[in-house]
């Protein structure tokens, strides 16, 4: 028996959102398979299986996971959103070099215990090398050696498997 979404999922789905690894080509099928099987799918369900916007799917998923009743918010979810702008560079959705700025925007904004200046640094090496494949295969190395975001990814290939044809 399928069961309903749970808040904890929204969670992640709405940094998935943010993060634009996955959109509506991802999310309506899912929904409209919960729904299928479902005797009494939850009504948010309907907007997502629905909505085609981007921001407006994201409210809906933010509404149930931010919603009542209140719960603590993963402590990790600044770290999977990181993962899954990896991710989108590890499934050439971005550059090496948009990885890096997209990094360098978010952990600007965000306490997330990796300093943003990480990034920046690999961007510049990377830069100064004029962005050869030797370059980008170092900078990663090293970069990974330093920012441990491997556990994350893999949480997101989890994650995601939840949007897979069953």
């Amino acid at each position: 028996m399928i069961k309903a979404p749970s808040k904890v999922d929204c969670y992640y789905i709405v940094e998935m959102l943010k993060s634009n690894l996955i959109d509506y080509r991802y999310t309506q099928p899912w929904a409209d398979r919960i729904i299928e099987r479902m005797q009494q799918p939850p009504t948010w369900l309907f907007d997502i299986s629905m909505e085609c916007d981007q921001e407006k799917q994201i409210s809906v998923c933010c509404t149930v996971a931010y919603g009542e009743p209140f719960n603590d918010t993963p402590s990790d979810l600044d770290k999977f959103h990181m993962a899954c702008l990896w991710v989108r560079y590890e499934q050439s959705n971005l550059s090496w070099a948009d990885l890096l700025i997209e990094l360098v925007g978010y952990l600007d904004g965000f306490n997330v215990g990796w300093p943003c200046e990480v990034p920046y640094h690999y961007l510049n090496l990377y830069e100064a090398a004029l962005s050869s494949e030797e370059a980008e295969s170092e900078t990663k190395r090293a970069y990974l050696s330093e920012q441990n975001v491997m556990p994350w990814v893999r949480l997101v290939y989890q994650k995601l498997k939840m949007f897979s044809i069953s």
